[in-house]
This record gives structure tokens, C-alpha cells and sequence, in this order.
């Protein structure tokens, strides 16, 4: 006799596969069906109401039980991470879609008010003629747009001609392209690439916790700490956007709860006195804005080029 879900040589007095723990010769009844679907949920619910609170409260000590072993009780880093990051990046999405239509809301106010402003004052002022961040002629481009112009036409308002190089031809291409949507579509791109950028970013963090406990451990511990730590800046200001909706909240007082709590993180992970745990947060968020600044710059022109 063999299991029937991994082929595995069972005796006759066996009753669960011990190999996989498939129960052996379980009748597909509607019962078992729902059974076993409500059991896995609840122990998957289980563990995450088992993990958030050490998350929480006992900070740094969670990937210190994951890595001496305790793994079965606690949700796994990675699942946490991704459970985490789905929860942030939806209400992170639907906070970007709301300050963006009040943005281009009260951009449209501005503007009349200053055209209408302007107007009163001078007769020969023309709206918007040209753009203060990359000057060119607006009201040209808008009547070329409302034309169907070619996009040749419409280089050359912004100076560009058949003899100009590819890339600067490629670079005012998607300016027009962005100008023509009014950006829109360039943030849905932008947030789309935000959750890929991130987790890209946890590798080059365990690096730099590698490189600041040079004696705490393999790189892999690192990258556990990094997926829970993640975790908890992602249900953290999760928090902070929901509570936002309700009450006006400023975020430098998550900022600094979030600082404190890895400094209380680092020293109960790496069990390092608090003068270095102190200076290994400050050097680390040094460290952290060196890496993001440029790799913000590298995010925006990725998503600038498949727009």
C-alpha cells in the first residue's frame, strides 16, 4: 500500500502517512472539506495573533526565537513580511489616489485664481504660457495636443530636432508623453514599483547589519531580522494611514516611535549594550538614506521610462 498523496510505502496499521501526514484512506465527504479549510485558517490566524504581539511588545526578541528554532509556533518572517507589505501597499495606494485628487483639485484653484488674478491686472497676460519647471511654450504644445500633431511637431516646441541626440530626444518623448496625461499614470507606476523596490532593499540592509555585527551571526539571521523589522514598519504605518483618515496625525511622531523601536530591536536582537545599539541606529539610518536617495532616483527613472 502506498500514500496516496506522495507515493510513500505505508504498513497496514499505519492511519497518517509519515512522510507527508496525509491521513490515510480519508473519504472526500463535505465535512472534511470544510473541516480541514476552517483548521488551516485558524492556524494560520492563530499564528499571526501569536506573532503580532511579540512583534509589538517584545521587539527583537521574535527573530531571536525564529532563529534558535522555535518556527512552528510564530508566522514565518517571509509570510509576515508579505502579509505586512499587502496590507500597506493597499492602503498606501488608496492614500496616494486621495491626495492626488485633492492635489490636482486645489491645483486647479490655484490656477484660476492666478490667471484670473493676473488677467485683471494686465490685459496682454496669456495663462499658462509657459511652464516654470521645464520651460516651454504651453500654449503651442496644448493647441499641437487638441491638433493630433505628430510627436515631431511637438519635439520641436521643446527644441528638438531631427540632428538632436537619442537619449535627449527619449527624455523629451516622455516629457510630452507625461505632460499630455498630466502625470497621470506616472504615480500608479511608481507604486507599483515602490513593494519590488523595497523588498530589493532587504538584502542590502541584512549587509549592512552584517557589516555592523560583524561577529552576531550568519547573513541569513540578518535577513530574518530584516523581514520582521520590515513587518513591523509596514503594519506600523499602516496604523498611521488608517488613524490618519480619522484624525489629522503628524508623521514625525511615528518617525521617532519607529527610530526607538529599533534601537530597543537591535539591542535585545544582537544583545549589545545601549550606547551601541544608540550609535548602530544612527549609523544605520545614515547608511539607510545613502542607499535610498539614490536608489529613489533610479525607482522614479525606471518608472519614467515604461510610462
Amino acid at each position: 500500500m502506498q500514500c496516496k498523496n506522495c507515493q510513500y510505502p505505508l504498513d497496514d496499521n499505519y492511519n497518517f502517512c509519515p512522510r507527508c501526514g496525509q491521513k490515510i484512506d480519508e473519504q472526500l465527504t463535505i465535512r472534511v472539506l470544510f473541516s480541514n479549510t476552517v483548521k488551516n485558517y485558524l492556524s494560520v490566524d492563530a499564528r499571526v495573533i501569536r506573532t503580532l504581539g511579540p512583534l509589538f511588545i517584545q521587539t527583537g526578541v521574535l527573530a531571536r526565537k525564529f532563529i534558535e528554532g522555535q518556527r512552528q509556533r510564530f508566522l514565518h518572517p517571509a509570510q509576515l513580511y508579505l502579509f505586512a507589505s499587502v496590507l500597506f501597499f493597499t492602503l498606501f495606494a488608496i492614500s496616494m489616489k486621495n491626495q492626488q485628487a485633492q492635489f490636482e483639485l486645489t491645483s486647479k484653484q490655484i490656477q484660476t485664481t492666478v490667471d484670473s488674478t493676473a488677467m485683471a491686472e494686465d490685459t496682454s497676460y496669456k495663462p499658462s504660457g509657459y511652464s516654470l519647471v521645464y520651460e516651454f511654450n504651453q500654449n503651442k504644445m496644448d493647441s499641437l495636443i487638441q491638433a493630433g500633431a505628430s510627436m515631431n511637431k511637438k519635439l520641436k516646441v521643446l527644441g528638438i530636432t531631427e540632428e538632436s541626440g537619442r537619449a535627449s530626444t527619449f527624455f523629451n518623448k516622455k516629457v510630452i508623453q507625461i505632460y499630455e496625461q498630466k502625470g497621470r499614470g506616472l504615480i500608479d507606476i511608481m507604486i507599483e514599483n515602490i513593494p519590488l523596490a523595497i523588498f530589493l532593499l532587504l538584502p542590502v540592509f541584512a549587509l549592512v547589519l552584517k557589516f555592523f555585527f560583524l561577529k552576531k551571526g550568519r547573513y541569513v539571521e540578518h535577513l530574518v531580522f530584516g523581514f520582521y523589522f520590515f513587518a513591523f514598519i509596514f503594519i506600523f504605518f499602516g496604523a498611521y494611514m488608517l488613524l490618519n483618515f480619522l484624525i489629522n496625525i503628524p508623521l514625525i511622531i511615528f518617525f521617532a516611535i519607529a527610530i526607538v523601536y529599533f534601537a530597543i530591536a537591535l539591542k535585545q536582537f544582537y544583545r549589545v549594550k545601549w550606547i551601541r545599539s544608540i550609535f548602530s541606529t544612527f549609523g544605520l539610518l545614515v547608511s539607510g538614506i545613502l542607499v535610498v536617495i539614490p536608489f529613489s532616483f533610479f525607482l522614479i527613472l525606471i518608472s519614467i521610462i515604461v510610462y
